[in-house]
């Protein structure tokens, strides 16, 4: 992976553009329902990007991510523990 960085506003790279359009077919979309956030994961052979939409901080975005892979873990007999998440 590349130097890790966060950024607002118009995606810089590649994936980024990719991940933000993805993002803004979903908010589009007439069958979305009561979708309203959503977390995009993208990479290639030389980096990658996370793209986080509809939430009001990362930190919230990253805790519904490691919910969802710890139990997409149970759902393929794997473990996966993560003991503390701090703030700050």
């Amino acid at each position: 992976m590349s130097e890790l960085k966060r950024s607002e506003g118009d995606p810089q790279t590649q994936l980024g553009r990719v991940a933000h359009a993805m993002t803004q077919t979903l908010a589009a979309h007439p069958e979305k329902g009561d979708v309203q956030q959503a977390i995009v994961l993208l990479h290639d052979s030389k980096t990658g990007t996370a793209h986080f939409w509809g939430y009001e901080q990362d930190t919230d975005a990253l805790e519904d991510l490691i919910t969802f892979m710890r139990n997409l873990g149970r759902a393929h007999g794997i473990t996966i523990d993560v003991n503390e998440i701090g703030r700050g």
